[in-house]
């Protein structure tokens, strides 16, 4: 990590195998998330793990999920990604759905790659014409880009990148699902 250590924490948290997870980039709160299916696994729930506590999100509710990302913004706030987009503070109080990821994508989202300023969310999924979708976080508006994208993870990481638009926006391998070809 480039010679930074996050802070430790008095509690260890088992999460279920195949759930996604996401840490706080303060390493004292955790996300865990039905990353995998069901279709309605649990809801999203927070652990504070100094504290240990648990805390079961309102919003988005289970049957939003399964959830293809979940993490904090570099402003602090929580997105998360399933059949709608969500965004809400870092203590997930205030989620309200911004848009409809189905639509966005026509179809299920499999990758979400937040910009690295933390204002736009790119989408894609499987579709028929391989657009990627971008979503505004703070009006929820949705822009379609045209392809063709390409996924490499050659470095273990996942890049969205088109020659057209010069676009770019890297994620971690976590945020990625299997693909199902």
């Amino acid at each position: 990590t480039g010679g930074q250590s996050l802070p430790t924490s008095s509690a260890s948290v088992r999460a279920p195998r195949g759930d996604g997870l996401r840490l706080s980039s303060d390493g004292r709160t955790a996300i865990v998330f039905d990353g995998f299916g069901p279709d309605t696994g649990p809801a999203p729930t927070l652990f504070d793990l100094d504290t240990k506590a648990t805390t079961q999100l309102a919003q988005p509710p289970a049957s939003d999920g399964w959830f293809s990302f979940a993490d904090w913004l570099p402003d602090g706030r929580l997105v998360m990604v399933g059949r709608g987009v969500w965004v809400g503070d870092g203590r997930g109080a205030t989620m309200r759905r911004i848009a409809d990821a189905q639509a966005a994508v026509g179809g299920y989202p499999w990758l979400a790659v937040p910009d690295p300023s933390g204002r736009r969310l790119a989408l894609w999924g499987y579709n028929t014409d391989g657009h990627v979708a971008i979503v505004d976080l703070a009006d929820g508006s949705v822009r379609r880009i045209t392809g063709p994208f390409r996924r490499s993870a050659a470095d273990g990481g996942v890049s969205l990148a088109c020659r057209a638009t010069a676009a770019v926006w890297r994620a971690p391998t976590a945020m990625t699902r299997p693909d199902p070809r």
